[in-house]
């Protein structure tokens, strides 16, 4: 069972330990949409707020308690991939004719990351307050880079706003690939690393104290390179 919890931080009110005052507000079968608009709320309040999804994961058969994990809406890492879709969709709706408002509204609506729900939901928020896009974007430089914004800027002035999210959405397209094709060289070597690694492992600790019995019944003296392969063995051997 899902469930969204808000936590309302009263600013500059702390306990003795230094621990921030905060109240919680639990709410079960309610959309996303309906909590990020109570969020926001409180935050024109003056109130910090965060906004947790939490879920049963156990329950205790003989006292009937319920175990509940909480996830922080706003630390769900944002794929580039989502990023990609949601500029491809805007860039797609803007050129249809739709407005931008009724645009990101929908994006919201279908949106399946809770972290990128609500960022949608304040850019909205923002939008239909008067603030450019751009300017909405700039409160999360973490997923929205100088690039991105300032060819959404370059939109809006020229009018064309469309025609620049679809190349935004282009050099994303091209950065995913390059990650992809860097990740797929990368493997090959790795794995060859790693094999070698368990071959010389392997070595060390059975086959070369072999050898190092065998040397030392022979009573012959051995050369610096064999005695720091024997010394190598030996702090394998004593891990």
């Amino acid at each position: 069972m899902k469930e969204y919890t808000l936590e309302i931080f009263k600013k500059d009110r702390r306990t003795k330990e230094g621990r921030r005052l905060y109240a919680k507000q639990e709410f079960a079968e309610c959309t996303l949409a309906y909590i990020t608009a109570v969020a926001d709320a409180k935050r024109s309040l003056g109130f910090e707020v965060e906004v947790f999804e939490t879920w049963v994961t156990k329950k205790n058969l003989l006292s009937g308690k319920e175990f509940k994990e909480k996830k922080s809406l706003f630390k769900s890492k944002i794929k580039d991939a989502e990023l990609l879709l949601f500029t491809r969709k805007l860039s797609t709706m803007i050129n249809a004719g739709l407005a931008l408002v009724p645009a990101l509204t929908m994006l919201r609506n279908q949106s399946e990351n809770n972290a990128l729900t609500v960022i949608i939901n304040d850019i909205l928020n923002q939008v239909n307050e008067g603030v450019p896009l751009s300017k909405s974007l700039e409160k999360y430089p973490e997923l929205f880079d100088v690039v991105y914004i300032n060819l959404v800027k370059a939109g809006e002035a020229s009018g064309g706003l469309d025609t620049f999210l679809k190349r935004i959405s282009v050099n994303l397209e091209k950065k995913i690939k390059i990650i992809r094709a860097l990740k797929s060289a990368m493997m090959y070597p790795t794995i060859l690393l790693s094999v070698a690694t368990i071959v010389v492992a392997v070595m060390m600790i059975f086959v070369v104290p072999t050898f190092v019995e065998i040397f030392a019944n022979a009573g012959v003296a051995l050369p610096g390179p064999t005695k720091l392969v024997m010394a190598i063995s030996n702090f394998f051997r004593s891990r």
